[in-house]
Parts: C-alpha cells; sequence; structure tokens
C-alpha cells in the first residue's frame, strides 16, 4: 500500500462497484431446461476463474495467528522483541473488557491495555518465560500521557472563532473511566519479575507504568466477557418462549460465521425447529407450531463480569410486518459478532476457503440437478438435496457479504475519520445479519448492520463538533454504501432507508421529528402499520434517539413502506431503520413482489440460475476488490449532498425549520455562545435537542468543501488508518474527493 496516499484520493474499486451493471436471470426467463444446461459449464468456468484469482493472492500470515507471528519473531521469541513488537504493531485502544482475544488483536491490530498484555503474555509463554498480569491505576500525569498518545493534537485551521471551546481528554469522564485501570505483563527473566507495558507508544522495556495493585493469572474476573445468543417465538395459542439457547465466552463467537436456519420438524412440515451453527458444530432448538407463531426473534446477552452489560433483539419475524421473511421457502441468517476492525487479510483468507467451499456446492447441485434431468433421482431427493445444498451456499454467501461490508466500511471509516481529526473506534461489538431468502424460484438479501457504531473522539485541541461531523456523514454514508456493495455482491438491487426517505421527499410527504418527549402525543397522527408504529415507539423509548419520519408511508414501485432516521442527540450519529426494527437494507422484491413475466422450467434449474448469478456477482467482486481498494468518493459525496438537506427536514411540524446557510451555521457551532447570533434559533424546543447534528452536518459539509481544514501538531499514534500497512495519514486532505 502506498502509505503517501490520502484515504479519499484513491481511485480504487468503489466506483466500478457502484456502476456494475450485473447481468439478471430475469433476461433468459423463456429458456428450456437444455438451454439452460447449456450454459450452467461456462458459467461455472467463469466463477472458477474469479476462485482462482483470489487464490493467488498473498496475506501476510502474522495477522491470522499467534502460531505465525512467534515464527517471525523466532520459534523462542527474544521477550524484548516481543514486548517491541506488540508495542509498535498493536495500537491501544480504549475500551472496557476482554473483548478480542489474540487472533482478534491481530486482525484488527488494537486492543485496550489487557488484550495487548494477554497477546504479549502468549508469546512470552511461546518461549516458555512465565507470565502474570499485574494490573494498577494510572496516575493523572501518564494518563494524559496516554489519552495523548492515543488522540494526538490538532488544531482547526480557517475561519475559526477566537474563543471556540476545544475538546479536553481530561474532562471526558468516560475516557477517563476506561484509561485509569491499567494492565501489562510481567515475565520472570534471570530469576526477576520484568514489567512490560505495550500499550504506551513510547514504553521502555522493563518499566513499570503505575504502582501496581495486584495480579491474576489469567484473564480477571471482572473483565470476562461472555455472549448468549438465544431464539425465541410468540404463537397465537401462547405455548411460545425460549427456543434455543447457547452462551460462550465472547472470544468464540467472534469473527466467526454464525448460521441460523429454521427447518421442518416433522415429515408434514407442521412444526418447524430453529438450528444454530457456530464453527461447523450445529445446535438444535425445540420444535414449534409453524401455523401458530406470530413472532420470532433472537437475542444477544453481553455478559461482563458476571453482569448483563447489553442486550441486543432482533425481530425475525412479526405478524403483520411488511417485511414477512417467513412466507419464503427457505430462510437463512448469517450473523457476524465484530468486535474490532475488519482487515484484508482475514477476508482473504475467508474468501479462499468460503469461494472454494462455494464453487464446490453449486457444482454438487449442478449434478444433482444432471441425475434429476436424466430421470436418474426421485422428486423427492432433488428438493431435499435442493435445500440442503442452498442452505449451505446462502449461510456462506451471507457470512462473506457481511465480512465483505464491514472490510469496505471500515477502510472508508477510518479514512473519513482522519480527515475529520477524529479517532474512531469499537468499544463494543457489532454484530452484522445478512438474510438470504428464497421465494419459489428467486434469491432475496437483506443486511442488518446491528451495533455498528463506531466511537469517536476529536483530536485534543479540535471542537468536540468534529466528532459530530464525522458521526452525521458516516451515519448517512453507511446506509447508501450498503446498499452499494451488497447490490454488487448479488446482483439485486437493495431498497436503503435512503432511498425511501427520498422518495418521501418526491411524493411530497411532511417528516416529523419524535422525540422521547412527543412520541406519545405525536405516534397517532402517524399513518403506518401497527408493526411499524410499535417498533419506532421502541425505537425511540429504548434509544432515547429522535426520528426524522415520514408522516405517511412512502410508495416504493407501488409498495407503501416506512422507514426513519434516528439521530443521537449527544454524538449526533445517524442511524437508518426500517420499518421492521432492522437497521439496514433490503431487496426491492423482498418487499414489491416481482413484476416480471413468470419464468417456465423446472423450479430447482431456475434455483440454480439464480444461484449461479449470486456467485458469479459474489466471486467477481469479491476478487476485485481484494486486488485493489474502494473509492468512497462517490458515496461520500452523495452523502454530503444529502447532508446540506436533512437538517432542513428536522423540527418542521414546531415551524422552526429554515434553509441553512452551512458556513454561517459552522461559525455559530464553534462559537461558545447560542444568543442572538444563532441563525437557527436552536437554542430553544426541537432543534436544541438536534443541535449535535445540524452542527455535525454543517462542519461535515463545509470541512469537505475545504472551508476548514485539521492540522496536527502532534499526530496520534499507532495505525491510524487501521490493520492494512503502516500508513499513518497525517493532515489527510479533506479536499480529496471534489465534491460539488
Amino acid at each position: 500500500m502506498n502509505t503517501h496516499t490520502t484515504p479519499l484520493r484513491r481511485s480504487m474499486l468503489l466506483g466500478a462497484l457502484l456502476a456494475l451493471t450485473m447481468a439478471t436471470p430475469g433476461q433468459a426467463q423463456d429458456k428450456s431446461d437444455s438451454d439452460y444446461f447449456a450454459g450452467f459449464k461456462q458459467r461455472l468456468d467463469s466463477i472458477e476463474g474469479h476462485v482462482s484469482v483470489v487464490n493467488r493472492l498473498k496475506y501476510d500470515p502474522v495477522a491470522l495467528s499467534v502460531k505465525a507471528l512467534t515464527g517471525e519473531l523466532g520459534r523462542r521469541p527474544d521477550p524484548k522483541a516481543a514486548f517491541n513488537w506488540v508495542r509498535d504493531n498493536i495500537a491501544f485502544e480504549p475500551y472496557e473488557g476482554h473483548l478480542r482475544d489474540t487472533r482478534a488483536i491481530l486482525m484488527s491490530r488494537s486492543g485496550n491495555s489487557l488484550d495487548q498484555a494477554l497477546l504479549l503474555r502468549e508469546l512470552l509463554e511461546v518461549a516458555n518465560i512465565k507470565t502474570r498480569i499485574a494490573y494498577g491505576d494510572l496516575k493523572a500525569t501518564d494518563r494524559e500521557r496516554l489519552m495523548m498518545a492515543y488522540l494526538g493534537k490538532a488544531s482547526l485551521k480557517g475561519s475559526v472563532p477566537g474563543n471556540a471551546p476545544v475538546y479536553n481528554p481530561e474532562s471526558d469522564r468516560r475516557l477517563l473511566g476506561e484509561v485509569t485501570r491499567h494492565y501489562w505483563v510481567e515475565a520472570k527473566i534471570g530469576g526477576k519479575w520484568v514489567s512490560m507495558s505495550p500499550a504506551f507508544p513510547r514504553g521502555v522495556y522493563g518499566a513499570t507504568p503505575t504502582r501496581k495493585e495486584g495480579e491474576h493469572d489469567g484473564v480477571p474476573k471482572e473483565a470476562k466477557v461472555e455472549l448468549t445468543v438465544k431464539v425465541h417465538v410468540a404463537t397465537k395459542d401462547n405455548r411460545g418462549g425460549e427456543l434455543l439457547s447457547i452462551t460462550r465466552p465472547v472470544q468464540d463467537m467472534t469473527y466467526r460465521n454464525m448460521v441460523l436456519t429454521f427447518e421442518p420438524a416433522d415429515a408434514g412440515g407442521a412444526s418447524w425447529r430453529p438450528e444454530l451453527t457456530v464453527s461447523g458444530k450445529a445446535v438444535q432448538g425445540r420444535s414449534f407450531s409453524w401455523k401458530m407463531r406470530s413472532r420470532i426473534w433472537v437475542e444477544f446477552f453481553f455478559d461482563r463480569g458476571g453482569k448483563v452489560q447489553k442486550k441486543v433483539v432482533r425481530d425475525l419475524y412479526l405478524e403483520g410486518g411488511a417485511l414477512d421473511l417467513f412466507s419464503s421457502e427457505q430462510q437463512v441468517f448469517s450473523m457476524l459478532v465484530l468486535p474490532g476492525w475488519m482487515n484484508e487479510t482475514f477476508l482473504k483468507a475467508v474468501a479462499k476457503q468460503e469461494l472454494a467451499s462455494l464453487h464446490q456446492a453449486t457444482s454438487k447441485m449442478r449434478g444433482a440437478l444432471k441425475e434429476e434431468f436424466h430421470k436418474t433421482m426421485r422428486r423427492e431427493e432433488a428438493d431435499a438435496r435442493m435445500r440442503e445444498y442452498l442452505t449451505g451456499l446462502l449461510g456462506g454467501a451471507g457470512g462473506l457479504m457481511g465480512l465483505t461490508y464491514a472490510n469496505v466500511s471500515d477502510r472508508a471509516t477510518l479514512a473519513m475519520a482522519q480527515s475529520f481529526g477524529v479517532r474512531a473506534y469499537f468499544d463494543e461489538p457489532r454484530i452484522i445479519i445478512t438474510g438470504g431468502i428464497r421465494k419459489g424460484d428467486r434469491l432475496f438479501w437483506q443486511i442488518d448492520l446491528r451495533r455498528d457504531a463506531v466511537r469517536a473522539l476529536p483530536a485534543a485541541g479540535l471542537p468536540m463538533s468534529m466528532a459530530h461531523a464525522f458521526q452525521s456523514l458516516r451515519g448517512r454514508f453507511v446506509s447508501q454504501f450498503e446498499g452499494s456493495v451488497v447490490r454488487s455482491l448479488t446482483g439485486r438491487p437493495l431498497v436503503t432507508v435512503g432511498m425511501i426517505m427520498t422518495q418521501a421527499s418526491r411524493q411530497g410527504i411532511p417528516i416529523m421529528t419524535v422525540s422521547p418527549g412527543n412520541v406519545d402525543d405525536v405516534l397517532g397522527s402517524l399513518t403506518m402499520s401497527t408493526v411499524a408504529s410499535n417498533h419506532l415507539l421502541d425505537f425511540v423509548r429504548t434509544t432515547g434517539n429522535l426520528a426524522l419520519v415520514p408522516t405517511r408511508q412512502v410508495k416504493v414501485e407501488g409498495n407503501p413502506v416506512a422507514a426513519w432516521w434516528g439521530i443521537d442527540p449527544n454524538t449526533a450519529r445517524l442511524t437508518a431503520v426500517r420499518e421492521d426494527g432492522a437497521y439496514g437494507s433490503f431487496s426491492k422484491g423482498e418487499v414489491t413482489g416481482l413484476k416480471q413475466k413468470a419464468r417456465q422450467g423446472n423450479v430447482r434449474i431456475l434455483i440454480f440460475d439464480e444461484v449461479l448469478t449470486l456467485l458469479e456477482n459474489l466471486s467477481g467482486t469479491v476478487a476485485a476488490l481484494l486486488q485493489s481498494e474502494p473509492n468512497v468518493c462517490p458515496v461520500v459525496c452523495d452523502a454530503r449532498a444529502d447532508l446540506t438537506l436533512l437538517p432542513n427536514l428536522t423540527c418542521q411540524e414546531d415551524g422552526q425549520s429554515a434553509k441553512m446557510n452551512l458556513e454561517a451555521e459552522a461559525q455559530v457551532c464553534l462559537a461558545p455562545s447560542r444568543g442572538q447570533d444563532d441563525i437557527l434559533g436552536i437554542a430553544v424546543g426541537c432543534q436544541e435537542q438536534v443541535r449535535p447534528f445540524l452542527c455535525g452536518a454543517a462542519l461535515a459539509t463545509t470541512t469537505l468543501n475545504g472551508t476548514f481544514e485539521v492540522a496536527y501538531s502532534s499526530p496520534p499514534a499507532g495505525r491510524v488508518t487501521g490493520p492494512w500497512g503502516a500508513a499513518e495519514l497525517k493532515g489527510g486532505n479533506p479536499e480529496a474527493c471534489g465534491c460539488k
């Protein structure tokens, strides 16, 4: 990688991804079964060509395992060399708990002081060196030194008010709580205990970082994190409940494709049961009445130190909802829990394995179809084989889609963060759920980004509004970006929340700002389904966020749908939420139906045609992506353009909305007072609540057009760009995209 390339200047793959016009199987709808078979071999050869390209790609095995790293450092690593490697290659990040095992730390190239210490400890134990984990609270001076090294120091250049308040990490109570407790390694070398603290970028071998308060032989109990995944059903006869539950240390379930399926539990299909597969091991749940179902949902519990810290709920089915995935013949959910960045090396390794496996399964599917075509296989057996093969294909493809999205999105996130002078990181695991759905002879997809939220902290000396600018831009970017990437991977057009909101504007539908304070009063005035209303109410109450909601349902290809933008009033984070509560996009046909001539022929052959189209797109896009890097500029520019419009949609119901003069409003946002100079009057009422978002939108757009520029006087230490190289993007040019 060119370490001098500005992230937003890179002209690479995504421009091509966004412009891809994939061939669709609908063009072949009048073919006979024989015609389909004639083209299958050629298409399989094309997929095999993409697989061969991926197989030839080289990557650094150190990013995947401690074994490879010890091979690089020597079979018995020198203690000082091991310390220096962790200090220089694993960036410190201030999150709580033991979220990342050594594999996850190597993949994300970052970790907190505990996870860094555990990686170093494992390296030392390979050399048969006795170790222990020491801990203590950092003094104020050392705490400040660590925070300043992580954040860096910068100033905002441009027409900035002289008395503009700036971010002071020492006043950030949450950050102080995460940084104060410090862990390091003590190794017994030459009969003496030697301290090693790799969290400090300029840490010295043998130096004790602070007064030692105690020690642990392993992971401290209060830092251990467990993940529990549960599947529930509610039924019309009140015989529902928990169907399946699995609990593991979070490290055993992260960076792994967990596949959830529902299969018939009896010959007649009256009862069904869930099955969850993790690392090749399947856990079956209890059966339930398929016809009596009224709601099916999955829960994720993150337990740290014996206390549930986070609970995430995702509805898979809700009676009366617009997005009924369970009216289809087959549905497979790929669930990824990612506690850190998604690096390219891991994606290459997974792509090699998964694409080869998918190609092999597809070849077997073709063989089974051939047997049926030549009347050597019974129809019942053909149906069973098709379902089995398709379950594996949808699960594997869904997992690869999620990882690919995460990888490209993470690169873009880090590039944008650098442009705004902030450090972005995941302080809690994100969950990406990809659903593969078969309806008749068609395949559809949806992607749900649960907790795909990064924490953003500005460099010392910058206004907090720069973090708000980053969060507002990233939120709009993510909604559009996921649709673009998944469309390229599947060949299926996706409906994003951004598209729905654009259609609302074109259809002249007013937008209402719903908050925890007014939701009970205004909910009844919104024209949407009961399911959508319940999800909106739950979203506003449980998150404390505001929601920008069209006052009536929006027509998408003639079908009414609902969606909204969620706005975090504290961080300015923008979240796209669908009417079923999912945070993501869905295939058009999933909602709108198939408005085309029905294809003729054996349904299994038509499904196979869909599978080939999927794998042609998936293998071709992944192969191209892994040979270059995405040009995020088209999506960044579209997101920026949308940010100039979204603020004008807020608070319309209060008559407070006004056209924003972005440069003037940015000046107001940077000033310490909000009196008569406040253009929008955002010191009171609705717009006071959305002030961080309004200021973030103003600063994001003005920074990207060059009005303001971030200048580092002390660049942050570590891999600012994440795990794709040692590039430190100091003073990245925010004008690089040249957005009009």
